[in-house]
Order: structure tokens, then sequence, then C-alpha cells
């Protein structure tokens, strides 16, 4: 029945029972309980909180594959073992899959475990849908970080938001994350809150903001730094147009540039915009163009009859009309 359902579109699964191990109870039946005796009763079974592990878990994970409609799935608090991992990854990689969430939080069956990450990073290489992806909680060493770098730089463009807090990784992995961040096309949000980097790495990965023109947020512990809000700030504003300027059509630049003017760029922050939209119009010289042509047969005729209009009314056409003889004008002035 789940995998012919064709309306379910989110699924979250937060600390459920898929126990496997059935225990024997014994109920006393109607006539013995009523008389007190101790007359064998009736023996039915039930599930126990057989959270490790979950035999049954992987058999719903697998009826999802190829789901025809579910886009959302989270997993809170539940035992992923190696089967359960796998089958996330066939969903991930299938190429019907229209899941665009995943999130994965706190699966450990202990808390000095791992999460197998594997099949789902070998899965992101070829997938076109996921653009959202959580894994919270699942002792995420360096070495995957590593993995995952390489794939968001070369392979996949299309993740957007990344949650890597409570994890295993440090300096090691976020220094080749910054590495290989100017070669990330599509990522917009990273946050990696709660893992034991130091400064070597977060400074490295501000200065690798520089040469990214598409992360939009970055959280890396909380605290605030103004060159890291500079540079996202800057790419809010749409940065990455200027990559290609000449391309984007004249008449957008205003359209652009009074959307960045009102962004808001979070509390206490209100005149951030300001130095972004001077930024963003010291670099599209099109725009002063017309400015500096200095030629009237170039100009448009409006600006010429303004221009002409302020020539007469300066007194700028000369001290002499075109008989030769003085002024009116400069005649009354002299007279007063």
């Amino acid at each position: 029945a789940l995998r012919e359902n064709k309306c379910l579109k989110s699924l979250s699964l937060a600390d459920c029972r898929f126990g496997s191990v059935l225990q024997p109870v014994v109920l006393p039946s109607d006539s013995s309980h009523a008389s007190g005796s101790d007359a064998e009763g009736e023996t039915i079974t039930q599930s126990t909180n057989n959270t490790n592990p979950q035999s049954h878990f992987p058999v719903v994970l697998e009826a999802l594959v190829n789901h025809p409609s579910l886009e959302s799935l989270n997993i809170y608090g539940m035992y992923c073992n190696d089967q359960c991992m796998e089958a996330l990854g066939d969903m991930v990689i299938s190429p019907k899959t229209k899941l665009w969430h995943l999130g994965l939080k706190n699966n450990l069956s202990h808390p000095e475990g791992k999460v197998n990450v594997e099949p789902i990073l070998q899965a992101l290489a070829q997938n076109k849908s996921l653009t959202y992806l959580k894994l919270t909680g699942a002792n995420f060493s360096d070495d995957d970080f590593v993995a995952l770098s390489t794939i968001l730089a070369e392979s996949n463009s299309t993740l957007r938001a990344l949650s890597l807090t409570d994890n295993a990784f440090g300096d090691e992995g976020l220094l080749v994350f910054a590495n290989r961040l100017p070669d990330m096309k599509g990522l917009r949000y990273l946050d990696v809150q709660r893992n034991p980097i130091t400064d070597l790495s977060k400074k490295a990965m501000v200065a690798a903001l520089k040469d990214n023109v598409e992360l939009e947020r970055l959280d890396l512990d909380g605290t605030w730094d103004a060159e890291k809000s500079r540079w996202l700030c800057l790419n809010r504003c749409g940065r990455r147009l200027l990559q290609n300027a000449d391309s984007v059509p004249t008449s957008l630049w205003p359209i652009i540039l009074a959307r960045a003017y009102r962004l808001q760029f979070g509390r206490n922050q209100l005149a951030a915009n300001y130095d972004c939209v001077y930024y963003m119009i010291r670099r599209i010289p099109s725009l002063f163009e017309l400015a500096v042509s200095g030629s009237d047969a170039e100009e448009k005729p409006r600006l010429k009859r303004k221009r002409q209009q302020y020539e007469i009314s300066s007194g700028s056409d000369g001290r002499e009309n075109n008989a030769g003889e003085e002024n009116p004008k400069n005649k009354q002035k002299i007279a007063r």
C-alpha cells in the first residue's frame, strides 16, 4: 500500500517502533478471571520496543524507492543500519525519484557508532533533484567531508542547502571543503556548527568566500564576522551576474539594484545593502556609457532639448542676438 500510494508527498518518522521481536503475553480468560482460578488464559504476542536493531525499518524504506510522489523525507531518532542506508541511497539515485528534501538526525545505535553515509554520497554524484540534505548527529568524518567536497565541486550542482551539525569532522575536512568552495556552483546554504573545528579552518572558509559567488548563508559557530557577512550579502545581491555582465540586458540592472537595495541582511544591519549596491554599480561600466559619450548626435532628443533649455535659461546663448544687436534681456538687466 505504501509503495503504490500516489498522494504521499511528505513523510516524517521520529522515534518510531519497527521492532521484530515478539514477546508472548498471557491474558486470563473471562471465565478464569471471573472465578479467580489459575486456569491457563489466552496467549497473544506484542511488539517490544526493539529500537536496536529495527529489522522492519529497512522494509519500509525499500518500499519508498521509486515512489511516484514522495518529495520530502525526515528520519529522526531511529537507528539506520547499512540496509537502511542502502535503501536511502537507492531512493536518491533513482531516475524516477521526486525527492528534493532528505533529513537524517540522530540515527546512531550508539553514541560512538557511525552512520554509513557512503551510499548517499555515491547517489549524490548522479542525483539532479535533491536540493536539501541534512546529516546531523551521524558522526560524519573528515573522510566523508572530503568525499562530499569533491562531489559538490565536480558532479553535483543542484544541492542548495546542506546541514552537517553535531558531527565528528574537524579542520582537515573543512580546509579541503574551503579549497573546493570556489568550484561549487549550486550550494547556497551551509551549516557546520557544533563540530570540532578551530579558527584555522573557519578563517579559510571566510577567505574562500571571495571566490565563491553562490553561497548566501554560512553558519560556522554562531558568531558575527564582518568579512563573512560582506561576501554573503554581495552574493545575495546578485554578484554572480557580474561574471557575465555584458549578457545581462541593460534594462534589468535597475531592477536588480533596486532589489539589492531593499534586501534585509539581518538584525541591526540596515545599512549593509548600501555598500553592496555601490560595489555592484562600480562594476557595471555599461550603465555609464551614455553619460560619457559626449556626442550630440548620439544623445536622445529629450536630453538634447533639456540641454538647450538649460543654455537659454542661463544666458549662454550669447551677448548678441542673431541680428547683431544687444540681447534685450541683457539690456533690461543693465537698466535695473
